[in-house]
């Protein structure tokens, strides 16, 4: 495994024996479970070959309790709680014959036993991030188009979205764009015009980008998506292709 750097804050769990994690060039650890904070490069491997990530937003929950459940996951009085409840929602997930989705507040008490806050934000930068998540043509938006639209100035509103969201708006839009590419990855459609539909200038780009998030190439992803089993959220459209 390459060196990941995701956006969100992220959960690693193991499913049968535990994995290895290295963050940040540090030494490796043995781990049940661990999160990390948004932006933490590291890398993981699991002898098992099997590993759960789950992925938090951080422009969706509160600050204060996304590091409070962070310190809790890691510590070694609560961290047991948290890996049964993430270990019991995988098998009941692997369980379901149908994937009809539900609700963030069903999310938080199936794979974390509570409901965390909602994160207050601005609402010119709601519309921004409702903007980018609708549509693919809008993962292309630069920063000065997206000020435009709700008309502030593009260093304000970069101020302004990442003092909302606590990510920058391109390594935001990075993000959105990588994670847009798990809604392609089971298709058929060739990768080419995958990267093309998200935006990408070519496939070279959208391979190194993808590799610089996830740690592996594209085609290494979807080889192992055959049998993706994807439950939408409420309200979540998966993204279809442009090219027919």
């Amino acid at each position: 495994m390459q060196t990941r750097c995701m956006c969100p804050m992220t959960i690693y769990i193991s499913l049968t024996t535990p994995f290895e994690i290295s963050v940040d060039g540090g030494p490796w650890e043995t781990r049940p479970i661990v999160a990390l904070p948004p932006f933490a490069k590291h890398r993981v491997r699991s002898p098992s070959g099997l590993i759960s990530a789950i992925c938090i937003e951080s422009e969706t929950v509160d600050p204060d309790d996304l590091s409070r459940l962070t310190v809790a996951i890691n510590a070694p009085a609560t961290s047991s709680t948290f890996h049964r409840y993430i270990q019991d929602a995988h098998h009941y997930l692997g369980s379901q014959s149908n994937a009809d989705g539900f609700s963030t507040s069903e999310f938080d008490h199936l794979f974390l036993g509570e409901e965390l806050k909602s994160r207050g934000m601005d609402e010119r930068i709601v519309a921004v991030l409702n903007d980018l998540s609708a549509a693919s043509e809008e993962l292309s938006s630069t920063a000065d188009t997206c000020a435009a639209k709700v008309s502030l100035s593009a260093s304000r509103f970069l101020h302004l979205f990442k003092d909302n969201t606590s990510v920058p708006f391109r390594s935001y839009r990075m993000w959105r764009r990588a994670r847009r590419f798990m809604d392609r990855v089971d298709g058929q459609d060739s990768l080419t015009d995958v990267a093309l539909d998200l935006g990408y200038p070519d496939s070279s780009h959208f391979s190194h980008s993808i590799r610089q998030i996830f740690g592996l190439q594209p085609r290494s992803i979807r080889a192992g998506s055959q049998d993706l089993l994807i439950h939408t959220g409420s309200g979540y459209k998966r993204m279809a292709a442009a090219f027919a």
